[in-house]
C-alpha cells in the first residue's frame, strides 16, 4: 500500500510539472500584457466596447484631438505600447484591438469562411466586396461612436491600409494621418517576402516558435531579445488566432494588395508616411507610390529600420510623429 501510494504521488508529481510546463508560457504572457502596460501608465478598457489602451495628455486637460493607433496583421494593440507611452505627452493617445485580433473575438458572420481560399490573383483581380467593406464599416462604426470630432489617425503595415482608407472615405473623421510601412499598395519593386505570397504560400503563418523566430526577424533589423517562455506563449497563442485572421485576410485582401490605389488621391488629411529604408516585408519602392498620389503627403524613408520601425528606431519614430501632429 505505501509503495502504491508513492507511484501515485510520484505520477501526480509528473502530471502537475507538466500541467506547470504547459500553462505558465501562457500564464507569463496574459500577466506581461496586464503588468506592463500598467508600469507605463496606460489604462486597459473597453471603449465602445473594444479592447483599448490608452493614455492621457500629462499634466493636464488634454485639448489636442485624440491620437487613434491601429496595429498591423497578426499583433495586437500591445505591440504599440512604445507608440502609445512615447506620443501621450501632448494628446490622449488609444490603441485597439481590431476584429479578430488580440482580446477582440471575430464576429461570427466572418469566421465562417467558405472552403477553399482564394489566390493571390484572384484576390488581386477582385473587389473589396461586401465582406470586406463590412469589416471596415465595423472600425468606422466604432470610431464615429467613440470619437465627437475628428482625431488623428497613426496606422502600422495593415493598419495604416485601414486607416488611409478611413481617411478617404469618411475624411470628416480624420484630421491628420500618420502611416508607418503602409499596405494597401503593390511595391514596383517585388521582394522575396512578395514572391511567396504571390506563389500563394504564407509567409507570416506561426506555427512553431521556429515560426515566429523567422516572422520576428523578418519584421525587425534588430530583433528584440524575447525570454524562450514568453515566445513559446506567443506562438501557441498565435497559432490559435490564425484561422481568425486568415478569415479577415480574405475579406480585405483586396485593399491589402492593392486597393489604396484609388483611395490615396481622396485623402484631404496632411499625411505623414514613415517607412523602414531595410523593410523586407513591404518593400519600401512603395514610398514613391504614396508621395505620388497623396495630395497633401509627406513620404520619409528611415534609414536602418525594417517593418516594425517604430520597434527599430523608437526614438527617431516618436519624435518625428509628434512633430508633425503638432504642426500647425
Amino acid at each position: 500500500m505505501p509503495e502504491a501510494a508513492w507511484v501515485i504521488g510520484l505520477v501526480a508529481a509528473v502530471l502537475g510539472l507538466g500541467a506547470g510546463l504547459w500553462f505558465a508560457p501562457t500564464l507569463i504572457l496574459a500577466a506581461s500584457l496586464r503588468i506592463v502596460p500598467r508600469l507605463l501608465g496606460l489604462r486597459r478598457d473597453r471603449l465602445g466596447g473594444w479592447p483599448t489602451l490608452s493614455a492621457t495628455m500629462r499634466g493636464g486637460a488634454d485639448e489636442a484631438p485624440t491620437l487613434v493607433v491601429i496595429h498591423g496583421l497578426g499583433v495586437r494593440k500591445e505591440t504599440m505600447l512604445s507608440l502609445v507611452a512615447g506620443l501621450r505627452g501632448s494628446r490622449r493617445v488609444v490603441a485597439l484591438d481590431l476584429p479578430g485580433f488580440g482580446e477582440h473575438r471575430l464576429p461570427a458572420a466572418f469566421a465562417k469562411r467558405p472552403p477553399g481560399r482564394p489566390s493571390f490573383a484572384e484576390v488581386r483581380a477582385g473587389s473589396l466586396g461586401a465582406s470586406g467593406e463590412a469589416y471596415l464599416a465595423l472600425i468606422e462604426s466604432w470610431l464615429k461612436a467613440v470619437a465627437r470630432e475628428p482625431v488623428d489617425l497613426l496606422g502600422a503595415s495593415m493598419g495604416g491600409a485601414i486607416a488611409a482608407w478611413l481617411a478617404a472615405r469618411r475624411p470628416e473623421l480624420a484630421r491628420r494621418v500618420v502611416l508607418l510601412g503602409p499596405a494597401g499598395i503593390r511595391a514596383p519593386r517585388v521582394n522575396a517576402f512578395m514572391r511567396e505570397v504571390e506563389s500563394d504560400r504564407n509567409p507570416l503563418e506561426i506555427r512553431t516558435v521556429a515560426d515566429l523566430d523567422r516572422v520576428i526577424g523578418l519584421n525587425f533589423v534588430r530583433p528584440p531579445s524575447i525570454p524562450w517562455v514568453v515566445r513559446a506563449a506567443l506562438a501557441r497563442d498565435l497559432r490559435s488566432r490564425q484561422a481568425a485572421q486568415e478569415a479577415v485576410v480574405d475579406a480585405i485582401g483586396a485593399l491589402l494588395l492593392d486597393g489604396l490605389r484609388t483611395e490615396l488621391p481622396r485623402v484631404q488629411a496632411r499625411t505623414l508616411v514613415l517607412w523602414g529604408g531595410e523593410d523586407a516585408i513591404l518593400d519600401p519602392s512603395a514610398a514613391e507610390v504614396f508621395a505620388a498620389l497623396l495630395p497633401r503627403g509627406t513620404v520619409e524613408v528611415v534609414p536602418d529600420a525594417g517593418h516594425t520601425l517604430h520597434g527599430d528606431r523608437p526614438r527617431e519614430v516618436i519624435a518625428r510623429i509628434d512633430e508633425f501632429l503638432r504642426a500647425t
